[in-house]
This record gives C-alpha cells, sequence and structure tokens, in this order.
C-alpha cells in the first residue's frame, strides 16, 4: 500500500492529501493552487477524487515494476507545530538517563528538532510562486519528522520495557529501485497488521484476570513492538534510498 492509498484507507487530514498530492510528479499546478487556498467541503472533496485516480497510477506503476517516489503524508506546518509540543513534553529528559547506547539516539532527536525549528521559517520566507523551493524544504521537514518520530519511538520502547530495542540489521542497500518499492509495499502492508495486533492483545491486557495470562500478553507486546521499530526503521532506510538522500 503506498502514501495515497495508506491516507485514503485511513481518512488523513486536509493538509496531509495536499502535501501527497504536491509531492506527486503528475499533480496540477492550477488544482495544487486551488487545494492551497483553503480547506472547505467542495476543495475536500476534489482534493479526494483526485488522489483516488493518482493511488490507481501507483497501483498500475508497482504492478510493472516502475519505481514511484512519493514523499510520506504529513503536512509541514502542522507537523512542526505537533512535534513543538511533544518536545515540550520531552525535553526533561536528560543524556545520563539513559543508558549509553541509546545517548545517541537522544542527540540525534534533539538535533532533527532544531533542524526543524529552522526549517519551518526557512519555509515560511518562501514565497507562494516559488512551489519548487518550498517542496524542497517540505521533503526534508518530512524526512526530519520520520526520522525524529523513530529516535523517540526506541527511547519510549526502553522507558515502558527497561530493554533495548533490537537494531535493524536487515540490509536494503543492494536492492535495485523497483525491489525497494515492492519492499516498501510490502512493509507499509506488515505493520499495518502488526499495529492491529499489537492494539488486539493490549485491550487482552486491560481484560486480563490472571498474572499469567498478564505475563504472557505482556511479552506479545514487548516483541510486536520492537518488531514494529524494527520494520519502521528499515522502511525509513528504503524511503531514504528511494528519494536519494
Amino acid at each position: 500500500m503506498d502514501e495515497i492509498a495508506y491516507w485514503l484507507e485511513n481518512k488523513g487530514t486536509y493538509q496531509e492529501g495536499v502535501v501527497l498530492y504536491a509531492a506527486h510528479p503528475k499533480h496540477k499546478r492550477n488544482l495544487l493552487k486551488l487545494f492551497n487556498k483553503r480547506n472547505s467541503a467542495v476543495n475536500e472533496q476534489k482534493l479526494k477524487y483526485e488522489l483516488k485516480k493518482l493511488a490507481l497510477v501507483n497501483t498500475a506503476a508497482v504492478k510493472i515494476k516502475t519505481p514511484i517516489v512519493v514523499a510520506p503524508v504529513v503536512n509541514p506546518k502542522v507537523t512542526v507545530a505537533t512535534t513543538i509540543a511533544v518536545y515540550e513534553k520531552k525535553q526533561a529528559l536528560f543524556f545520563h538517563e539513559l543508558p549509553e547506547e541509546l545517548q545517541p539516539v537522544l542527540l540525534e532527536a534533539n538535533t532533527l528538532f532544531k533542524t526543524n525549528c529552522l526549517l519551518k521559517v526557512q519555509l515560511n520566507a518562501v514565497s507562494e510562486d516559488n512551489e519548487e523551493d518550498a517542496l524542497a524544504i517540505q521533503k526534508q521537514i518530512v524526512s526530519n519528522v520520520s526520522k525524529n518520530t523513530l529516535c523517540w519511538q526506541k527511547i519510549d520502547f526502553w522507558k515502558q520495557h527497561r530493554i533495548l530495542p533490537k537494531s535493524d540489521t536487515h540490509t536494503v542497500e543492494s536492492l535495485t529501485p523497483a525491489q525497494l518499492v515492492k519492499r516498501e509495499q510490502l512493509l507499509f502492508a506488515s505493520i499495518s497488521k502488526l499495529k492491529k495486533r499489537l492494539n488486539i492483545n493490549i485491550e487482552k491486557l486491560n481484560e486480563a484476570s490472571t498474572t499469567k495470562a498478564r505475563t504472557k500478553l505482556e511479552r506479545s507486546i514487548t516483541k510486536q513492538t520492537n518488531n514494529i521499530l524494527f520494520k519502521e526503521e528499515e522502511k525509513l532506510k528504503i524511503q531514504e534510498l528511494i528519494n536519494g538522500e
């Protein structure tokens, strides 16, 4: 499942849809200007219709193994604001509170956050007619947010389970562009299934009445959470290779 199909299935926000539409090589400039003007019921329906058409194009491209590069579903302005709010809650964490292996992860998370704050200022300074520069900054913000999110997921995993998450050892650098795209689609589907199973186990844990049942579920939840992290990291590596980062 590509990003557009994922947005459609999970009823993504209007702003996220606009970023997706802007990132697609087959977008129409006049429609993009229309979508950027304001979020209205008419524009929302039109955006959904246009993205459905592009989703069909992406599906056909994957079937004939033609790589399509699409930016992740993120609106930079909304994302940076959200990231700031999350960061303010997490900034009380100090390096000495983490195991040595995770200290560089915290440093990377803090650096990515500050970099995105600078990029947000630069994005606001870009003129409305300069879509190319604006899109380049948006893509960089999107990439940094994905990396920052993964960093905090690793830290939160340790804080919750008190064990270090296993690192991604899957080699993807040798894959062809077509193989990278296919692998990315498989990871989207796999992560989605894992998250559904994880949510089911979390619900079961809340209802578990015996220590044995709770212990078994807690072990499964830890394993599933780590597996999701593992696959998210692999997906991020693939997206970096596809986008030439």
